[in-house]
C-alpha cells in the first residue's frame, strides 16, 4: 500500500468518526451552550449590496425564492423595524423561501425569528441541506423566536419556509461557526500521519535490505 493510500484511509476514518447527527434548537441558551463559544456574529447593519431579491454581507447572502407571491421582489430586503440588535433586520414574507447562503461551509447556525405567525397559525420549517425540520408547528402570535441548527457534516445554505401565506418575517442576530476539525479529529489525523511515516520508513528499510 502506498503512502497516498495510507493518507486517504486515515482522512476517511477521521471524517467518518467526526460525523454526528444534527441537532436543531428553539432555545438560544441551549444553542450557545452546545456551541461552546467561537461563534461569529452578524446583525445586518452594513450590507454591501441590497437588491430586490438579495442582501449581500461579508460572509453570507440573504435571498428569496419566489413561491408564487407578489412579495419577492417587493416586500423583501432590509428595514429598520423589529430589530433585536442594532436598528436593522433582513425580512421577507411567505410563501417565499427565505435563504441564507454562506461563502464557505458552516456547522453552527442560530438566529432570531421575529413577527412570525401574525397572520394566523403557521408552521416554520428550517432546511439546512443535510436535513429539515418543522421548528414551530401551528404557531401564532409573533414576538421573538429562536431558530438554530448544529451539524458537524457542514452546510452552506439555511432555508426558512412558512406554511401560512402573506406572513412577514424578520431575522436578526445571526450566530454562525465555520467547519473547523474538532480536536479529536486533529488527533486522529496526526496519529494517522505518524503511522504513514513509520510505514514509509519500514518500506524504505525493506528495499535497502
Amino acid at each position: 500500500m502506498t503512502m497516498r493510500h495510507h493518507i486517504a484511509i486515515v482522512a476517511a476514518f477521521a471524517i467518518g468518526t467526526a460525523a454526528t447527527a444534527a441537532t436543531t434548537y428553539t432555545s438560544e441558551s441551549a444553542f450557545h451552550a452546545a456551541a461552546g463559544g467561537g461563534l461569529s456574529f452578524e446583525s445586518f447593519e452594513s450590507p454591501s449590496s441590497v437588491t430586490g431579491t438579495s442582501v449581500t454581507l461579508a460572509d453570507v447572502t440573504f435571498s428569496c425564492i419566489n413561491g408564487g407571491s407578489t412579495y419577492c421582489p417587493g416586500f423583501f430586503g432590509v428595514r429598520s423595524l423589529n430589530a433585536t440588535d442594532g436598528v436593522q433586520t433582513v425580512y421577507g414574507a411567505s410563501p417565499d423561501s427565505l435563504v441564507f447562503t454562506f461563502n464557505s461551509p458552516i456547522t453552527h447556525f442560530g438566529i432570531d425569528v421575529i413577527d412570525f405567525g401574525t397572520v394566523g397559525a403557521s408552521d416554520l420549517t428550517i432546511d439546512w441541506g443535510n436535513g429539515s425540520e418543522v421548528l414551530y408547528s401551528s404557531y401564532s402570535g409573533g414576538g421573538v423566536l429562536f431558530a438554530g441548527v448544529i451539524d458537524s457534516m457542514g452546510f452552506t445554505t439555511v432555508t426558512f419556509t412558512a406554511s401560512a401565506p402573506a406572513d412577514g418575517i424578520d431575522f436578526d442576530r445571526l450566530f454562525y461557526k465555520g467547519t473547523v476539525p474538532e480536536p479529536a479529529t486533529w488527533a486522529l489525523l496526526i496519529a494517522g500521519f505518524g503511522l504513514v511515516g513509520i510505514a514509509a520508513r519500514r518500506q524504505k528499510v525493506a528495499r535497502v535490505a
